[in-house]
């Protein structure tokens, strides 16, 4: 039809570009993020003779926290606490270590190959995991209401990393101590020096309020999308004067588009959508990877989690704690044996009870 009323080029492209113009003048609103978070050794479910029940207590909509949430109190609202999972996969070794290749795969651990021969524990020897993991198959997919409406190869991203790896202390690469797999046989190894980890994600990004530097590429971007802008506004009158009054709304709809992405285009460059709020940490301080700079390291890298998803930097991230069979000694907690040993079999001085292990999946909080 545009062609047939004689409106040149310009207002042919615009046929298939006005839904998109359209739905760019709408209010963008937060992406979904993804964040798996594991603890290792599970949580006390039980001492020697009395349970240790820390689910919600109430009914769906209202409900008390137990101790162990306490902290999520003002975002109870917001919160599912799962309960009663069972994890089904297994596979080579035992259960510590099947269970941090199934944790986030639902996938078996193979057996020890060529390349790769691991100790499972207690004398099992095993392989990698066989599936990707949960955050790599949601990172891979696109389209609305994901975390990401673009293709993973699509040249142009919407942040500057399609996932994010984090942990704390979680030692060499076995078995044990990996849990984000991209395939079978294929772990992903997380960043576990905090600097690296801020060097690395936060190079180039301008935090919320402070001037950022002048991209000349960018600005060259803007001032062809203004010309553009301004040729399909011109285009629009002149097809508003020779449609029928059953179109006004549709071409009114399309003008309105077109003038909310000017508004747009005319405000001084700063940080783009969602980033409304980014804040970056302080850069952390250099640790040894001590027992005793875990409860730091792990501040240093949750603080980093919060700043990437708040300046856009991922959309899906993991960050591991440790590793399955968690020998760190949690000395700032008065502890004197290390924290699997503590959670297995420590013989209390005050009650004569004994906390039994709960398995992987009851720390998952």
């Amino acid at each position: 039809m545009l062609q047939a009323l004689g409106l040149g080029a310009g207002a042919a492209a615009m046929g298939s570009l006005l839904p998109l113009m359209n739905a760019s003048g709408q209010e963008k609103v937060r992406p979904r993020r993804l964040l798996l978070i594991f603890q290792p050794d599970g949580a006390p479910a039980r001492d020697w003779n009395n349970v240790i029940d820390w689910r919600p207590q109430g009914s769906e909509s209202s409900f008390s926290l137990h101790a162990i949430h306490a902290p999520l109190e003002p975002w109870k609202s917001k919160l599912v606490i799962p309960w009663g999972l069972t994890m089904t996969a297994g596979g080579a070794g035992e259960a510590h270590a099947y269970g941090m290749a199934g944790l986030w795969t639902a996938s078996t651990l193979n057996g020890p190959s060529s390349g790769a021969n691991f100790d499972g524990g207690n004398g099992s020897r095993t392989g990698w995991g066989s599936g990707a993991s949960i955050d790599q198959i949601i990172a891979g997919a696109h389209g609305s209401g994901m975390p990401y409406e673009r293709a993973p190869d699509d040249p142009m991203q919407e942040t500057p990393y399609r996932t994010v790896e984090l942990g704390v202390q979680c030692l060499n690469p076995n078995s044990l101590n990996r849990m984000i797999y991209a395939g079978e046989n294929s772990p992903i190894h997380p960043e576990t020096n905090p600097r690296a980890a801020f060097n690395r994600l936060f190079a180039g990004v301008t935090p919320t309020g402070e001037a950022p530097a002048i991209d000349q590429g960018a600005e060259q971007e803007r001032t062809e999308r203004k010309a553009i802008v301004d040729l399909l506004k011109s285009d629009l009158t002149r097809i508003r004067r020779r449609v029928g009054k059953e179109d006004y709304h549709k071409l009114d709809a399309h003008l309105e588009g077109l003038l909310a992405m000017e508004r747009r285009l005319n405000q001084p460059a700063g940080p783009a959508d969602p980033a409304l709020s980014c804040t970056v940490p302080e850069a952390p301080v250099e640790t040894s990877g001590r027992g005793s700079d875990y409860p730091a390291e792990i501040r240093s890298m949750m603080d980093i989690a919060v700043a990437a998803f708040s300046c856009d930097v991922t959309r899906v991230m993991s960050l591991q704690l440790s590793y399955a069979f968690s020998h760190i000694l949690h000395s700032w907690l008065g502890h004197t044996s290390d924290h699997h040993t503590q959670l297995m079999g420590l013989e209390t001085s005050s009650i004569g009870n004994r906390k039994r292990d709960s398995g992987p999946l009851s720390g998952l909080v």
